[in-house]
């Protein structure tokens, strides 16, 4: 840190100047200092008065040296292109984070916590990172802090004017003055106009800021989280609670696809035997899911439980299956769908208004398209009376 004396001078070390201009400087002052005679005397000659005039120019020629030295290290511009690109990486990182949060929400409730951690460093990649002068956002773009700059400059020039006061008061012909007044005159300008300049430099800076972070509030992605998570647990509780009545579903399309491929006259295969038994069993079944309710009423009186009987007799004796068979066949496999199809739309429609009512995707509550309708694919129940006999 550097000394100043009265007269705004700085004070070097003995250490700052060669030991040949040292020792010189200490033979003048001596040989000035002894009389005639080689003796210690206060007797002055004229004109020997002032004392390193040589050493004096050259101290106040350093420390302009310095002040311009100083003045363009502070107009110097810094490099931050290696936080910068730092900065834009960590930026790519929180949208990569982002993206990996996304996919954990379709992983199920387990990778919750994880999501919640991808999140969490999504949004603080987005943070700027503070500088001395400003700060730089995850985009890599580096925003000036005018108050520090401002005041980094004002503190230079303040230095600046002070020195060139003292050099005013201390100057030692009319010349020095003026010139020096002049300096510190061209100096306050300059810090009046970069007073102006900088006010509205901190006002263009602040309204970037404002729509900086409106940029990054409109682009931030909107969070879906909640409500994939509500639409995850309809749509879990819709597959558990209509999944016995799908199984059943699915079983007796593929009964219908067998059979009908059976030439009326011909004896079923073994594979076709038991698929039809299995069918018939079910049907028989009054505890089955599609047996409760209303289609359990309707078979009763229909008296479709013996006919379903006799059916299953026929195919466990091996006898061929003529067409009539094989409509009767039909007809109840399509009666036993259109009843687990009728209770599952039954469910469907109960989920969708909740649905509704939560504004949330009805697709992604119910996944088969077949039960998003509202009414029970594949018309009202079959007949039989009308059926062959």
């Amino acid at each position: 840190m550097a000394v100043y004396n009265d007269f705004g001078v700085p004070q070097l070390p003995p250490e700052y100047l060669p030991d040949q201009e040292v020792q010189g400087e200490k033979k003048r002052l001596l040989s000035r200092a002894l009389s005639q005679a080689g003796t210690l005397s206060n007797t002055v000659q004229p004109g020997q008065g002032s004392m390193l005039p040589n050493t004096l120019e050259t101290l106040r020629g350093r420390a302009a040296g310095m002040y311009d030295r100083a003045t363009q290290l502070m107009q110097q511009p810094l490099d931050y292109s290696g936080i910068q690109a730092f900065a834009k990486q960590r930026g790519q990182e929180g949208e990569q984070a982002m993206l990996n949060a996304l996919a954990a929400q379709y992983a199920g409730e387990q990778f919750q916590p994880l999501q919640q951690q991808l999140m969490k460093t999504a949004a603080n990649s987005n943070e700027p990172i503070k500088m001395g002068g400003g700060m730089i956002t995850g985009a890599g773009q580096f925003i000036k802090d005018p108050e520090a700059a401002q005041d980094k400059e004002v503190a230079l020039l303040l230095n600046q004017a002070k020195y060139y006061e003292q050099m005013a008061q201390t100057a030692e012909t009319a010349r020095e003055r003026i010139e020096a007044q002049r300096n510190h005159d061209q100096t306050m300008e300059q810090l009046r106009v970069m007073g102006l300049g900088l006010q509205q430099q901190g006002l263009n800076i602040q309204q970037q800021g404002v729509d900086l972070r409106r940029e990054m509030f409109n682009n931030k992605p909107e969070d879906h989280s909640k409500t994939w998570r509500a639409e995850d647990n309809l749509r879990g509780d819709f597959d558990k609670l209509t999944k016995d009545l799908r199984d059943e579903l699915t079983a007796t399309s593929k009964i219908t696809q067998i059979v009908s491929a059976t030439p009326p006259g011909k004896k079923p295969d073994a594979i076709t035997q038991q698929s039809l038994v299995i069918l018939l069993n079910k049907f028989l079944d009054p505890g089955s899911v599609v047996r409760e309710g209303e289609f359990d009423r309707v078979v009763k009186a229909q008296g479709l439980e013996g006919r379903a009987r006799n059916l299953a007799d026929r195919i466990l004796k091996g006898e061929p299956l003529d067409a009539n068979t094989i409509n009767q066949i039909n007809g109840l496999a399509q009666m036993y769908s259109q009843a687990a199809a009728a209770k599952i739309q039954g469910i469907a429609n109960n989920y969708a208004q909740i649905a509704n009512r939560r504004k949330l995707d009805l697709g992604s509550v119910i996944s088969d398209p077949r039960f998003r309708g509202g009414s029970a694919p594949g018309g009202n129940l079959v007949d039989f009376n009308s059926l062959p006999k």
